[in-house]
């Protein structure tokens, strides 16, 4: 299983991003295009105002493990990668206080999130 941590500081916010990550009809503009295209997103984790950074750094402490260097962290200086090999135990352990959802789709998604 594969955790990605990015941010949404662009236009439209969480929802927008989230959207487009879901969508299979887009552009490929960001890393994490290659995979949402083809692979299922089973579960979303956000935080409003979150660093996307320090979220890496909280599941690298729990056992993550960065198998495609430099994946989703082409901007970032300080990150392996923001794509993370991860169990549901490290995600448990790293990701305890966050507020989690299922899937959403795109009328579930969280308006002015």
């Amino acid at each position: 299983m594969y955790a990605y941590c990015g941010s949404a500081r662009g236009p439209g916010g969480l929802a927008a991003r989230i959207a487009r990550h879901l969508r299979l009809d887009k552009a490929r503009r960001w890393h994490i295009d290659h995979l949402t295209t083809k692979a299922p997103v089973s579960r979303i984790f956000w935080e409003v105002d979150g660093d996307e950074c320090a979220l890496v750094d909280c599941l690298l402490e729990a056992g993550a493990t960065a198998s495609v260097p430099g994946f989703g962290s082409s901007d970032c200086r300080s990150c392996p990668a923001h794509l993370l090999a991860v169990t549901t135990s490290i995600l448990s352990a790293a990701l305890a206080g966050l507020p989690t959802c299922p899937l959403l789709t795109k009328k579930q998604i969280p308006r002015g999130s």
